[in-house]
């Protein structure tokens, strides 16, 4: 007991979605029909609110954010452009819409983001079509490496979260063919299936994938 200390108030208010930032964590307080982020360096009174630009319709899903190149990518969802990928540096001014990807008020329903070595992957679920992302943290650099019109089920993480292995990324998709193991390296061309599981051994499935520590074995 004598280790735990309040750190900040927020004046009554319920901090939730607690994620660690490495040197800060960043958290949501519910105020006034307003979901407000905020990040706090563990030190009492060190707690900042990210400010954006349109706090009115603003709501924060940091559940749902990765690190990248200095910087945390998250989903973030205001009344004009529904949920979609957001970017912010940490400092009080910092956090922006980074590309609206599916354009007007519908969201573009993202999932599963997953770091690499340059650029992060993250699909996304609209106009009947899941697609696989990738971006360097740039506006240019965000693009759509594959469309998957025929799933049968949307959901990429279903059946396993997508894993980075000796620099390529590896996930299942779930279409008419069964469950299919994919590689991509990044590029357009180099996005394919590998094989499916029910090719090598009938009416077996690949639930789960993982890598070895240090980009060794796929399993």
């Amino acid at each position: 007991p004598s280790g735990t200390v309040r750190v900040d108030s927020f004046a009554g208010l319920l901090p939730y979605h607690l994620i660690d930032g490495d040197s800060v964590l960043y958290l949501t307080v519910h105020s006034n029909n307003k979901v407000s982020p905020y990040k706090t360096d563990g030190k009492i009174g060190g707690k900042t609110y990210l400010d954006v630009s349109n706090p009115t319709s603003w709501s924060w899903f940091p559940k749902t954010s990765i690190p990248f190149d200095t910087k945390r990518f998250f989903i973030g969802s205001e009344v004009a452009h529904g949920s979609e990928l957001w970017v912010t540096d940490s400092s009080h001014i910092g956090s922006h819409l980074l590309v609206d990807l599916n354009p007007g008020s519908e969201s573009s329903k993202i999932e599963s983001f997953t770091v690499s070595d340059r650029v992060f992957y993250f699909f996304t679920t609209f106009d009947n079509a899941t697609k696989l992302w990738k971006s360097d943290g740039t506006v240019a650099g965000t693009q759509t490496l594959h469309s998957f019109y025929d799933l049968k089920v949307d959901d990429i993480s279903f059946y396993s979260e997508p894993v980075v292995n000796k620099g390529n990324l590896y996930f299942t998709v779930y279409n008419q063919n069964g469950l299919e193991l994919w590689i991509s390296d990044g590029t357009f061309s180099g996005t394919r299936p590998i094989i499916s599981p029910n090719q090598m051994t009938p009416n077996a499935y690949a639930r789960r994938i993982c890598s070895t520590s240090g980009g060794g074995d796929l399993y």
